[in-house]
């Protein structure tokens, strides 16, 4: 939001503050709407006069979505039908959708590039292939739609997942549980992720998806490894039996984020992390 006004732009939230909060110095100045994106009378208010709406509501955890599929169903795919439908008759005309790597599933082989098999390997992924295929098909073609399938993204203001839960446990002393020890991920700073959709915003509609990541491979163990040295932890990396429909390896193919979007990812996105550990 701080980046699209720092370049002129009127910007308004529709939040139901299910994970967020209206009280973050990047919404200083924005129109902030309490609201969900399942109800077609907020989606109206918060689209009117809107040139484009970037849909991120979602629950957006993998064993969230697991524990609590109606939620993610509802959320996930009927939202973001009802976001469409109130985009198209709000006369918006471009819609861009914050897709995930999980619709990939597990891949075949490394790095994963946009026209490889969709094939998402729990509820969460299957739930944003939906979304996708929702998209592709709506019946008002006045509005385009632009999809961005996000890596696993890190940033300050972040809670709840591997990175922010990692960085408290160190901190406190407590182990860093992994579960398998195996998985290979993709990080990517939500500084890129933000400047993608800035700039897809801007320039206009995409032809097909595409990856937002780093396409730097970085183990699990070793980004435990590298949490204890940043915070100068005596914690431990804690490895139990793997859990659930999680997804043991990935990484992006960013060759269409560098030609289309223009943007060239961090060599070292877990290096990033370090100026979290300012805020804790």
């Amino acid at each position: 939001m701080l980046a699209a006004r720092s370049r002129g732009h009127e910007v308004t939230v529709l939040d139901n503050l299910r994970r967020g909060s209206f009280e973050r110095a990047e919404l200083a100045n924005a129109r902030a709407i309490l609201g969900d994106a399942r109800d077609t009378v907020a989606c109206a208010t918060a689209f009117e006069g809107a040139a484009c709406v970037v849909h991120l509501a979602a629950q957006s955890n993998v064993m969230g979505s697991q524990s609590d599929p109606e939620y993610t169903f509802e959320t996930n795919v009927a939202g973001t039908w009802t976001v469409a439908t109130a985009a198209a008759h709000a006369g918006v005309k471009h819609l861009i959708f914050a897709s995930s790597r999980e619709v990939y599933g597990e891949p075949a082989s490394l790095p994963v590039a946009e026209d490889a098999l969709i094939n998402p390997f729990n509820l969460y992924g299957a739930s944003k292939a939906a979304g996708e295929a929702l998209l592709r098909t709506l019946p008002w073609p006045s509005l385009q739609v632009s999809i961005l399938r996000l890596s696993n993204v890190i940033g300050a203001g972040d809670a709840g997942r591997v990175v922010p839960l990692w960085l408290t446990a160190a901190t406190s002393g407590q182990p860093l549980i992994v579960y398998g020890g195996t998985q290979i991920l993709d990080f990517v700073p939500v500084e890129t992720v933000v400047q993608a959709f800035v700039r897809v915003a801007e320039s206009g509609p995409l032809c097909g998806p595409v990856n937002v990541g780093s396409g730097v491979p970085v183990a699990l163990t070793e980004l435990g490894q590298r949490i204890i040295a940043i915070t100068n932890s005596n914690s431990k990396v804690e490895v139990r039996a793997a859990r659930g429909p999680e997804i043991t390896k990935f990484c992006t193919d960013t060759s269409r984020m560098n030609s289309v979007l223009g943007l060239c990812a961090t060599r070292d996105p877990v290096g990033t992390i370090a100026s979290w550990c300012q805020t804790l």
